[in-house]
């Protein structure tokens, strides 16, 4: 439930809550949670792969998961990083792109955690032509030759709006 999600949370991977209903009468209701924490588990490692047009390190950028003694083993935010991967992955011209939430492999001790990423890229979305249209005043080769990107590159959202910027 919500305690032991909060414990996990924190880094207590291994954490259990049991609910005991000792007393349980029309009269008195008595309820019992007992926590098991466990171990605190830190992350120890995080691995992308599958990645080759984005470099790793560009990647591990995105992430809030991070490695070191002092970094709580958190799935829930390991799932958001996954997303987190994908939307660099979109952002950067690759709708398909999948990154499932990650694989969490344990130390032999139960005290760290490696983080697994696997990323499958899929096909760039790329530009199949490109035009100016509602121009009266400059030629259309012109202004084709100011933008910063042209037929059968990658489509970056971020740079068609660049480009429409610069010859405004």
């Amino acid at each position: 439930g919500r305690l032991e999600h909060l414990l996990r949370k924190e880094g207590y991977f291994h954490a259990r809550v049991e609910v005991v209903t000792p007393v349980d009468t029309r009269e008195e209701r008595e309820v019992v949670l007992t926590a098991t924490p466990g171990q605190r588990v830190s992350v120890g490692r995080v691995e992308i792969a599958g990645n080759q047009n984005l470099g790793t390190d560009e990647l591990m950028k995105t992430l809030r998961s991070k490695a070191g003694a002092r970094s709580a083993l958190n799935p829930d935010e390991a799932k958001v990083d996954a997303g987190r991967i994908r939307a660099k992955y979109i952002f950067s011209g690759y709708p398909d792109a999948k990154v499932p939430p990650p694989e969490i492999q344990l130390s032999a001790d139960g005290s760290r955690a490696t983080l697994r990423f696997s990323v499958t890229e899929g096909d760039p979305l790329r530009l199949r032509s490109v035009r100016v249209e509602g121009n009266a005043s400059l030629p259309a080769e012109k202004l084709l030759e100011a933008l910063p990107f042209s037929a059968g590159d990658p489509f970056l959202r971020a740079r068609a709006r660049t480009g429409a910027e610069q010859i405004r």
